[in-house]
């Protein structure tokens, strides 16, 4: 039950000022990778797939990113091990984004590979 509680109290500490530009940026790129990638025609015949990729990334990197600590450390300042540790939470996310998307969602046989490597 510790962990438990620690992850739970890990989530308060996240001050959502900390966390709102990372949302806003992920779907503001998410949506220009997407249609730099696809083109006009591409984006619009996809664009469900794409908000439902664009959702669970989102939840799967705060996730990520918050139970790895990436949100605790002040960013000023940034260290090697600062660095190592906001790169292999990325890695594992993406890492989970791909392993989800294309097995649970399917999306591997409707998006083009390129928009799936999007992801790393």
């Amino acid at each position: 039950m510790g962990v438990l509680t620690s992850m739970v109290e890990r989530f308060r500490r996240v001050k959502h000022a900390h966390v709102l530009p990372d949302v806003v940026l992920m779907v503001l790129s998410g949506y220009a990778s997407f249609w730099v990638i696809a083109g006009p025609e591409g984006f619009y015949e996809r664009l469900q797939l794409i908000h439902l990729w664009i959702a669970v990334s989102i939840v799967v990197r705060l996730v990520v990113m918050i139970l790895m600590g990436v949100y605790d450390r002040l960013w000023r300042y940034v260290s090697a091990n600062d660095a190592v540790n906001l790169a292999s939470s990325l890695a594992l996310s993406s890492f989970i984004l791909f392993t989800t998307l294309t097995s649970f969602f399917g999306m591997g046989r409707n998006l083009p590979m390129a928009m799936l490597l999007n992801l790393f």
